[in-house]
């Protein structure tokens, strides 16, 4: 059972703070060939090609198409807040405020993309009598963005390559032609879309605000009780703009301007209620809570599109053979979802604790009959050993040492809704015969789970909280092992299950069990030289992860995880192939293909193995994969586990200096023990596709046999880069990297100015910092980042994407910042 407090004002002076950063973000992303580069690799490819034949390359253009699509970035962040106490002398305050104010504006590193925020916040206590005190809370943001979608409509063909780098782009192309408003020729070969032309004839505005209220009234009763009562209520509304105009570059033309409009509107109602017993007996110290939570929100979207629209602006009107449609409209009132929860905490003289807690809770939305309420326990000791009379003669040393222990079960109802009901949506009316009437169809959306249930993920935690030499040096040391019983998960459907649409083409379950334990430690040490205070503080956390059982599913075995990339239905290197193997006995999306044993040197090697590759005879250059005894044929069947996204150790390591009036604070970061599959090394080694149709980097002049090459480290991309023997479309241990890096993930240097220059002019604090980010990695993974975010790739919010790194993948970035603190 979590409280969450919030800002209030103690002081009955209003104290003033304004924060101020402003700061340039640079994006980390890959650097293209250039003319020259992409000439002589399309020569070597294709010695009787267009660019090795062609006399007049010198008059060809040569596009940067990565500065093209980013530049540096810019953020600025104000944020001013007042806070303070009021009431008469002599006696307690009557009332506390807080307040405060936030504006955020951000033009993001890729092109037309920003965004802008607005924020207010207001908590507030009235005590009203001795007994009697009430307050509220007040937060509301409105934000405004320009995202980095390409695609307007989610049903588009028309969609550039995304995001890190464009690969889908070649030099040899200008953005922009001749005359105003046109773009640059197609080159010989070049079918693809111009990203520029893309993103600059469309026009994209999403506004959403969003308001949290909550007012609360607390009561003293006798016997030392307090009844607390909280009405909250949220309006979440969205509106968003889209414009697509008519155009015509490279390899495609959009004829019709089309204009996009949504609204979303999410309203929901809270009410909490609890009843507190605190009081003191002797040395036994008891407070018992119990409550009441009762939540209900209502959902209302309208999604709609015109076509063959003027001007191109928001406000429009249509044209002659305009089309409107209206889809994915819906109303839906959510039912409640309830909770009862209670709390007991007892500690003896401060030195023995005991807390028990339980909560049932009832999700009405995403569980059926039978399975809405989940019910989940908790405990907890501790023992401050440091207060006995024998460890103070024993260990003078140590001022603080607690032990403690802790079991208690959490529920997890992270699913869509209504998964335990069959789903269905009109589609496009159709004719069943020809010249028939048409009729308006309905698909089935979603297969009916009526037994999915509520997640629990239950936790044993041991440890000790110390502190020695006067609390110079402090350390806690945690075990713990947390079982997930029942783990909700989207499981992946065959084409053969007629779903083959990405956004149902899964079936919601509870699949088993997983394990992951571990230790947490923390080391740290804070002391002063002179002037000069420091503190050092280094964590650390080994965990491994465990599948302990997979239920509910065919072969008790998931296959999942991607690394699609480019427009749809175009073929990837590894488009529609599976990377990741869920079984019971390893850990959970392990990296799963062919085992690479090396790269052929010869063409007599291959013939002496006698084992064909995908039914083709390898030669020098191809990847030699591992075949399982009894094979002559390597295919899929021979993919095994080739690598662990989960790291061993996970680390960090913060310095805090101050001398005088200045600060210093770094923070380190880093992960040991970990393999990352490195899926965009197809594209930065290789080509998506040849005849000048695509782009790579500087590390495909290292492919065996390309050129003057003889075999190298890389192997061979095939005459005309087709790839014939799969060397970059089967995922294999060849693009499986060593992961660990130590990042210094952030740097500040602060100045804080003397109470004598401030008093002048009024201001009781006054801070100037400098600050960067990211700002160097020490790794041997060949990608440009081993620190992955989670992929969009994944319909179970990454699980089985987790170490995959791939194109589309959103850069990283490194950004540096100054700021001014003020208080007065």
């Amino acid at each position: 059972v979590i409280i969450i407090t919030t800002k209030k004002g103690l002081s009955r002076k209003p104290v003033i703070n304004l924060t101020s950063r402003y700061g340039i973000t640079k994006p980390i992303v890959y650097k293209l060939l250039d003319k020259s580069d992409f000439i002589k690799l399309q020569a070597d490819l294709n010695p009787v090609g267009y660019y090795a034949t062609n006399t007049q390359t010198d008059t060809l253009p040569n596009t940067d198409w990565v500065k093209e699509l980013y530049k540096n970035g810019v953020e600025q962040n104000y944020n001013l807040s007042i806070s303070g106490a009021a009431g008469p002398d002599g006696v307690a305050p009557t009332v506390n405020y807080y307040m405060s104010g936030v504006y955020n504006k951000q033009k993001g590193i890729y092109l037309n993309n920003s965004s802008e925020l607005y924020g207010y916040k207001l908590n507030t206590d009235f005590k009203l009598t001795s007994r009697i005190k009430v307050g509220e809370t007040l937060d509301a943001t409105q934000r405004s963005t320009s995202p980095v979608d390409y695609a307007i409509d989610p049903t588009s063909s028309v969609l550039s390559p995304r995001f890190n780098a464009p690969f889908l782009t070649v030099p040899t192309m200008a953005v922009y032609g001749p005359t105003p408003g046109s773009y640059g020729a197609s080159p010989s070969g070049y079918t693809n879309a111009n990203p520029i032309a893309q993103i600059l004839s469309k026009t994209r505005n999403i506004t959403q605000s969003n308001i949290q209220a909550n007012v609360y009234a607390e009561v003293k009763l006798p016997l030392s009780l307090t009844f607390r009562a909280t009405l909250g209520y949220t309006i979440f509304n969205e509106q968003g703009n889209s414009f697509e105009a008519p155009y015509t570059a490279a390899g495609e033309t959009v004829t019709l301007a089309k204009l996009f409009k949504d609204f979303v509107s999410y309203k929901s109602l809270l009410n909490a209620y609890t009843l507190a017993h605190d009081k003191s007996y002797g040395n036994n110290n008891l407070n018992v809570l119990v409550g009441f939570e009762q939540y209900q929100g209502i959902y209302n979207a309208v999604y709609t599109s015109e076509t063959n629209v003027q001007p191109a602006q928001y406000a429009y009107f249509p044209l002659s053979g305009y089309i409107t449609n209206i889809a994915n409209g819906g109303y839906d009132p959510y039912p409640l979802v309830q909770s009862y929860f209670g709390r007991i905490n007892y500690n003896y003289n401060n030195k023995y604790y005991l807390s028990v807690s339980a909560r049932s809770d009832a999700d009405y939305i995403k569980f059926g009959a039978g399975n809405q309420s989940g019910f989940f326990p908790a405990a907890s000791a501790g023992w401050k050993m440091s207060d006995e009379p024998f460890f103070k003669q024993a260990l003078p040393k140590i001022n603080f040492l607690k032990l403690r222990a802790s079991y208690g079960t959490i529920g997890n109802s992270n699913i869509g809704t209504y998964k335990f009901l069959s789903g269905y949506s009109s589609n496009m009316a159709q004719n069943f015969a020809p010249g028939a009437t048409p009729i308006l169809t309905n698909t089935q959306t979603n297969i009916a789970n009526p037994n999915v249930h509520w997640e629990t993920n239950s936790e044993v935690n041991i440890g000790v909280d110390g502190e020695a030499l006067r609390s110079k040096l402090f350390f806690t040391v945690e075990w713990y092992d947390k079982v997930t019983h029942g783990m909700l998960y989207n499981i992946p459907l065959t084409p053969s299950s007629g779903f083959n649409n990405p956004s149902f083409n899964t079936f919601t379950s509870n699949i088993g069990k997983v394990d992951n334990k571990g230790v947490d430690i923390q080391l740290g040490y804070k002391d002063h030289v002179r002037a000069l205070n420091y503190t050092v503080t280094f964590t650390g956390s080994f965990n491994k992860n465990k599948v302990i059982t997979l239920d509910g599913i065919n072969g008790a075995y998931i296959k999942d995880g991607h690394n699609d990339y480019g427009p749809p239905g175009s073929q990837g290197p590894m488009n529609g192939e599976d990377l990741t193997y869920t079984a019971a006995g390893y850990s959970f999306g392990q990296f799963y293909g062919l085992k690479v044993l090396g790269i052929y040197q010869t063409d007599q090697q291959a013939i002496d193995r006698g084992i064909t590759q995908f039914g083709k005879t390898p030669h020098a250059g191809d990847l030699i994969y591992y075949a399982k005894p009894g094979h002559t044929d390597v295919t899929e069947l021979d993919d095994t586990v080739i690598g662990n996204p989960y790291p061993k150790f996970t680390y960090g390591f913060n310095l805090n200096l101050s001398w005088k009036g200045f600060d210093l604070s770094a923070l380190f970061h880093g992960v040991q023990g970990v393999q990352l599959f490195n899926g965009v090394a197809p594209y930065s080694e290789g080509l998506f596709l040849n005849n000048g149709n695509s782009n790579t980097t500087s590390k495909v002049f290292g492919a065996s046999n390309l050129g003057t090459n003889g075999v190298t480290g890389q192997p061979e991309l095939g005459p005309d880069a087709t790839d014939p023997n799969g060397n970059y479309r089967h995922p294999s241990s060849y693009f499986v990297e060593n992961g660990s890096y130590l990042k210094l993930q952030n740097l500040q240097i602060g100045y804080t100015f003397s109470n004598r220059l401030l008093a002048k002019a009024r201001i009781r604090n006054a801070r100037l910092f400098v600050m960067g980010n990211n700002l160097f990695t020490i790794t041997k993974y060949t990608g440009l980042d081993p620190e992955l975010g989670s992929s969009d790739q994944s319909s179970n919010n990454g699980t089985t994407n987790r170490g995959i790194d791939g194109p589309y993948k959103y850069p990283s970035v490194r950004s540096y910042s100054a700021g001014l603190d003020l208080s007065f």
